[in-house]
Formats: structure tokens, C-alpha cells, sequence
């Protein structure tokens, strides 16, 4: 699987923490964009022992708001997610070490919906929108 290492960002972001900078993101998709649709039809991101992203979806008429449709599913393992905390502004969120969350996100027509699960050993939280 191809591989984007942190060193090539951290010219447009100096504060990736020190034990990532040597780490590696694995990225295998297909996609297809044009002027008015986007597809990818898979998504497949991880940073071994870190987390693993995968994922589907399409967009018609993204660039409205308005007229925008399409569904993205993603689903993510997170066995040792306390990297990101270190994003995080101190003692407001803290990000336990097993995490796994899905979202599928919907949108008909400018109508939009979001359904996304987070859960680790302490039990799961569900976020359930539309706008």
C-alpha cells in the first residue's frame, strides 16, 4: 500500500508531535471527481498500530448545498487513538486508547443526515442529525 510519510506536511503543519513525525499513513482508493460528481468507490487509510480508516461513498452537485446528494459510510479501528490527543485542547476531551466509530452520512437534495457511532470499553455514544 502506497504511504504518505508526516515529513511531507510538516511544512504546512509544524505541530505534528514528535513520536509521528517517523511515522507512516498507508493510503489505498479509487476515486473519481469531475464538475459535478464525486466518487470512491474504496478508501482505505491506517497508520499501523495507530488506526485504520475504510470507507465508500458518492456526491452528486457537491458544490450546492442546496441540490447536494449522495451517502459516505466510513468505518475506523482506532486500537491505540491517545496519539490524538495531543490535537486536543487539554482537559476538555480526553480520547481512550481502544476507540472504533462509524458515520453514514446522507444527503437528498440539500437535505442532509448524519448517523455516527463512536465506542470503546466503556460503553458507545450515537449522534443522530439532520439539517
Amino acid at each position: 500500500m502506497p504511504g504518505l510519510g508526516w515529513p511531507i506536511l510538516l511544512p504546512f503543519y509544524d505541530g505534528i508531535p514528535q513520536d509521528l513525525k517517523h511515522s507512516q499513513v498507508d493510503l489505498n482508493t479509487t476515486f473519481s471527481i469531475d464538475e459535478n460528481r464525486v466518487r470512491f468507490d474504496r478508501l482505505d487509510a491506517g497508520m499501523t498500530g495507530k488506526f485504520r480508516l475504510t470507507g465508500k461513498g458518492h456526491l452528486q452537485s457537491y458544490r450546492d448545498l442546496k441540490k447536494i446528494s449522495g451517502v459516505i459510510d466510513l468505518r475506523a479501528e482506532m486500537p491505540d487513538a491517545t496519539f490524538a490527543n495531543v490535537f486536543l485542547k487539554e482537559g476538555i476531551v480526553k480520547i481512550p486508547a481502544d476507540v472504533s466509530w462509524s458515520a453514514n452520512l446522507k444527503a437528498n437534495q440539500g437535505a442532509l443526515e448524519a448517523l455516527v457511532r463512536l465506542c470503546s470499553d466503556a460503553g458507545c455514544m450515537t449522534l443522530d442529525g439532520e439539517l
